[in-house]
């Protein structure tokens, strides 16, 4: 076997090449193969030399929709429509191991995974997740914001839950209570900004203790 050209990050078809598999048995030799993922969110193996010539651009997805099997479980589609969960499933492992996608670096750039149980069932993560409770709720990692996509630490959240959920925000604790930064404010009658600014020259309990007695005032 020569030397392997390196196919990470390059498409074929439907299929986005994320990085080297190792080697595979044929009988007519050991060939390079490469993780890939396609379009529709399935994550596999597939030997480098099928993809440079043009015999593998798809997990199989393509086929079948080409015979009009538009009602596929692989595929969770609805009268020819994806459903918003599978959207996210599919979504979510884009940000994972896809390179190619704006939200890499803050995913899968960071070393962040989709669990074994989830990585190539859209049916297990349905039934683990359940629907979508509205529109306006999407896939959130919770409570670990840097730990991987996983049952015991996913929810669907609402934006609002979502920006409390970052690790940008300022937690303060005190009293007791922990709540972000603008949380504080609000229960402070002040601004962010001037708990942060008064932060800068006194701790915490001063800061917080000052604009208590000054809204009881």
């Amino acid at each position: 076997m020569g030397v392997v050209k390196d196919l990470t990050n390059l498409v074929f078809g439907r299929l986005t090449v994320i990085e080297y598999a190792g080697l595979k048995e044929r009988k007519s030799g050991r060939r390079a193969q490469w993780k890939c993922l396609c379009s529709c969110g399935k994550v596999l193996n597939v030997v480098g030399s099928d993809l440079l010539r043009g015999g593998s651009t798809s997990c199989g997805c393509y086929k079948n929709e080409k015979i009009g099997n538009l009602n596929l479980t692989h595929g969770q589609q609805r009268k020819g429509k994806r459903t918003s969960e599978h959207r996210s499933w599919r979504h979510m492992k884009s940000r994972c191991y896809n390179p190619n996608v704006e939200r890499y670096p803050n995913y899968g750039g960071k070393g962040i995974k989709v669990c074994d149980r989830w990585l190539n069932s859209f049916e297990n993560f349905f039934a683990d997740m359940g629907p979508k409770p509205s529109p306006l709720h999407s896939l959130d990692r919770f409570p670990d914001t840097n730990g991987n996509y996983e049952p015991s630490n996913c929810r669907w959240g609402t934006r609002e839950q979502q920006s409390r959920n970052t690790t940008k925000n300022h937690w303060i604790e005190f009293g007791g209570e922990r709540m972000i930064l603008t949380d504080w404010a609000k229960r402070l009658g002040t601004s962010a900004g001037n708990i942060n600014r008064m932060m800068k020259k006194k701790s915490i309990s001063e800061t917080i203790e000052y604009h208590l007695n000054k809204k009881n005032r």
